[in-house]
């Protein structure tokens, strides 16, 4: 085990190089320091000796705390149960509807979906209702990857509805 004053001036040496790598990563500067001492203390805690690249090691803590942090400030998504019998609409129970709270939610998600092509659309509705991407592809005759494709471009297109919805 090294001592003490030889880990630190290691450190010393590395923090910079860690630290214009975060910063050019994320652009808040607290963020930024809070990551760069996030990975400063895995280093620290770390078996660097035991690596055979301690540059490549190094790199990868810091990729993966990065990452880390944009992982956990991601929002969460509000999922929907949707129940997709009708005209994907959903329908609400007599005893919680009330006229003045109750918004028509079967016609939002029908101005959402008519966005999307037909393909795409039902690609997202079975996706919405639990299936694989597997199942998915078998019954509308695509492959996985154009699938997932869909789901994704899909999905960016709804978001951009719903933005301009919310303006």
């Amino acid at each position: 085990m090294k001592n003490l004053t030889t880990l630190d001036k290691e450190l010393s040496l590395i923090e910079p190089l860690v630290t214009s790598f975060v910063s050019y990563r994320v652009s808040d500067r607290e963020d930024a320091r809070d990551i760069v001492q996030e990975i400063m203390m895995k280093i620290w805690r770390g078996s660097i000796e035991a690596s055979r690249n301690p540059t490549g090691w190094i790199h990868t803590v810091s990729r993966t705390t990065i990452i880390d942090f944009w992982r956990s400030r991601k929002i969460k998504p509000v999922l929907l149960s949707l129940d997709v019998v009708d005209t994907y609409r959903i329908r609400e129970t007599e005893e919680t509807y009330d006229p003045a709270v109750t918004i028509d939610t079967g016609a939002i998600i029908d101005e959402l979906l008519s966005c999307l092509n037909e393909k795409t659309r039902q690609t997202i509705v079975l996706r919405a209702q639990g299936a694989t991407y597997k199942e998915i592809a078998e019954s509308t005759d695509t492959c996985i990857g154009s699938v997932r494709s869909q789901i994704h471009y899909g999905r960016i297109r709804l978001r951009q509805k719903m933005e301009s919805i919310g303006n």
